[in-house]
């Protein structure tokens, strides 16, 4: 039995509710709509408990790594959920854990408080972390969804990754916390102060990878003028920020290349995912298109 914070319940009936939950996911993208796609992660309250059902490919190291994140984040003043129970594969073979739910505002913490925050994550101590890689899953992504693709296309992201995964290789080591997946969908308004979540991708690099994440929802993404970018770094650097832009084109390339094969990989989804693909290609064949990327 799982005892935490008032309430009792078996691992088992939590992942019970788990698949429940797959069962009922909604394929479909509108208004008050969560899209829960099969290869997605997804996650549902229970109580006082946060139930995280993993995509598929993630194994139970990968899940207790994601706790050894939280944990250096909270040695390091940050605040970050705690992996509270043992895992639990669900007759899917995903992987069910198990965090304390952390009270929130609903509103998303502004710019600047999300540059702040960053800032205090690159200072965080790296122990026991895998080194970061910025287009990790991205050839396995690639490889699996040649099905859904023209021949024509999959020869052209195979070179568009090859090209990738060589500036990923040539942008500078350094010895910091990375985070990976750095926007304010992942950082919690709560009461106290902010709180860190979702470590899938966390590893030790060059902390201008997560700058590079904000910076290219302004440079790619409606909805984010420049100016947005411009006041989070700055709040980032007043707050002791080390990240530097030297090599922020190189990344933003990168960031490209791999958001296109998520994309596009997914595209059998929705007609939203089938359009912004095409967008997202031409993008990558035509440095020059001006057509904006929307989120989803």
């Amino acid at each position: 039995m799982f005892v935490g914070m008032g309430h009792t319940a078996s691992i088992a009936e939590l992942s019970d509710d788990a698949l429940r939950a797959m069962e009922c996911a909604h394929e479909v993208v509108g208004d008050g709509v969560v899209h829960i796609r099969t290869g997605s992660a997804f996650v549902f309250r229970k109580d006082d408990i946060l139930v995280r059902v993993e995509r598929p490919g993630v194994a139970h190291e990968d899940v207790r790594s994601h706790g050894v994140a939280a944990s250096r984040l909270r040695e390091g003043g940050i605040g970050s959920p705690r992996l509270i129970a043992p895992l639990q594969t669900t007759s899917t073979g995903r992987v069910v854990s198990l965090w304390n739910w952390v009270e929130h505002d609903p509103e998303s913490c502004d710019i600047r408080t999300l540059g702040a925050t960053l800032a205090g994550v690159h200072r965080t101590p790296t122990s026991g972390l895998p080194p970061f890689n910025p287009l990790r899953s991205a050839r396995v992504r690639l490889s699996q969804s040649h099905h859904l693709m023209t021949a024509d296309e999959q020869h052209f992201l195979d070179q568009a990754l090859a090209r990738a995964e060589h500036l990923a290789s040539a942008v500078r080591r350094m010895n910091c916390f990375i985070h990976g997946d750095f926007n304010t969908s992942n950082i919690l308004n709560a009461p106290a102060r902010p709180v860190v979540i979702d470590f899938e991708y966390v590893g030790i690099g060059n902390p201008a990878w997560d700058v590079a994440k904000v910076a290219h929802r302004s440079h790619r993404f409606a909805g984010h003028p420049a100016a947005d970018f411009d006041e989070y770094y700055g709040a980032y650097r007043a707050a002791g920020g080390i990240a530097e832009l030297d090599q922020l084109d190189d990344m933003l390339s990168v960031i490209d290349v791999r958001s296109t094969i998520w994309c596009v990989s997914s595209r059998a989804f929705s007609p939203w995912f089938a359009s912004e693909s095409e967008v997202r290609l031409e993008t990558l064949r035509n440095p020059e298109a001006t057509t904006r990327w929307t989120a989803l």
